[in-house]
């Protein structure tokens, strides 16, 4: 190749920020032999970008022959958070420069606003945070070489609403009709120790089933379920909704004219926090349901409870006693530095209250688009001087399965009181 390029972000190999941090970094490019160029030219960009289709039936009344027809339509959002765009060599006159063949160094930094989005890549629309690299040669296509970050935007549960502390409870009962016969409904109630959690953490599920109806329900599914809100701009203001499992169990049969009382764990994968109020065109939340597979010809009895994921767990603080299931004691301590493989030096967990936060191990996104594969950052008609697959890191923390509590271990701290390393575990 005659032109290699590469992006390196300063003592943050997996280029893992946190909102209103620098962002820094260096572009080194190798030039085999002597070109000519109008410009080299960093662009740092931060958006959300949403866009889906649908079918649309509608009456065709051209020449009086009102035929019905279908068509497609494209409805699409965009949502701006970083754009700046810097010369390292040449300017916007354009003027053609020759470049020598040689091995070129640029630095680069940026400020991140405070209040941006967690990245996050879904089926139907992402929040990305690129570093872009494009050689403006004339009379030629451009070249471009892109690298993505992730930002997390933290969410500490500590400073939410106080009703993500305390249990939470949901009841729900549904009765059969089968033409003139109507059947004693099934009684479903979960309940959850709190309303809040953080990636790595173990929802226990307390799941008390009655059913007094003549039919048997073949299984029983307690799921993690993330709703992705996508809210178009163009061609008009309209949303959709995309309902995920996360992490799903099963319990089995429940027989007619038979209780059940019972205890399923989810695990919470590393996933972005909720995200409500950060970006008006993608939205994330979180619900657990509890599912009962019933009769072909009815609807499914279920239940769901609204969960809080966050950055931050509850720290200093015994969560309450369900007087309807036991609820495991949360005492987050140090994570034990011991289980982490790999590190991520010098990058602060940062927390406004000046509270340690416990550091977290990064995995990469459960991602579900069909192939599982991390994203290819080069846009339609785009040529590419090379470019690295991107997933985005959300922070996992390392409780104990039992007690549901952090595991214990010796971590440092910087002088601002914050953790001053991070593990990293690679997962595909």
């Amino acid at each position: 190749m005659v032109v290699h390029c590469e992006i390196k972000f300063d003592n943050n190999p997996n280029g893992i920020y946190f909102a209103g941090q620098t962002l820094s970094g260096v572009v080194e490019m190798t030039v085999d032999k002597p070109k000519k160029i109008r410009g080299l030219i960093l662009k740092i960009e931060g958006y959300a970008k949403v866009e889906w289709q649908e079918t649309q039936t509608y009456t065709d009344h051209h020449n009086n022959n009102n035929q019905t027809r279908t068509r497609t339509i494209t409805y699409s959002g965009r949502e701006d958070y970083i754009s700046s765009t810097s010369y390292l060599i040449g300017s916007p006159q354009g003027n053609e420069i020759d470049l020598s063949p040689g091995q070129y160094r640029y630095n680069f930094q940026s400020l991140l606003p405070a209040q941006i989005p967690t990245s996050c890549e879904t089926n139907n629309g992402y929040i990305r945070y690129l570093v872009t690299v494009i050689l403006d040669r004339p009379f030629k296509f451009d070249l471009t070489y892109k690298v993505a970050f992730t930002v997390i935007k933290q969410l500490d549960l500590n400073y939410e609403n106080p009703t993500l502390a305390i249990p939470l409870k949901m009841e729900f009962s549904k009765t059969f009709c089968c033409w003139c016969c109507k059947s004693k409904p099934i009684f479903i109630a979960a309940s959850i120790e709190r309303g809040g959690f953080v990636p790595g953490q173990i929802i226990n599920v307390s799941v008390d089933i009655n059913n007094e109806s003549n039919y048997d329900f073949e299984d029983v599914k307690v799921s993690l379920k993330k709703i992705i809100r996508y809210n178009s701009q163009v061609p008009t203001l309209k949303s959709m909704e995309e309902i995920l499992t996360e992490a799903e169990i099963r319990h089995g049969q429940i027989k007619k004219y038979s209780k059940h009382n019972f205890i399923q764990q989810l695990t919470i994968p590393p996933v972005p926090p909720t995200n409500l109020n950060y970006c008006r065109v993608l939205n994330v939340t979180y619900e657990v349901h509890v599912k009962c597979k019933g009769p072909t010809f009815s609807v499914d009895p279920f239940v769901k409870l609204p969960i809080t994921i966050g950055t931050i767990p509850f720290h200093n603080q015994q969560y309450p006693s369900m007087p309807y299931a036991s609820a495991p004691v949360l005492t987050p301590n140090s994570v034990n530095y011991d289980a982490m493989i790999g590190s991520f030096n010098n990058t602060p967990n940062p927390n406004s209250n000046g509270d340690i936060a416990p550091p977290p191990s990064y995995f990469d996104a459960v991602y579900t688009e069909a192939n599982g594969n991390a994203v290819n950052l080069t846009e339609s008609g785009e040529h590419s001087m090379g470019e690295k697959p991107f997933l985005p890191l959300y922070p996992v923390y390392s409780f104990n399965s039992t007690t549901n509590t952090l595991t214990n271990g010796e971590g440092s701290s910087n002088q601002n009181g914050q953790p001053s390393d991070i593990g990293f575990i690679q997962k595909y």
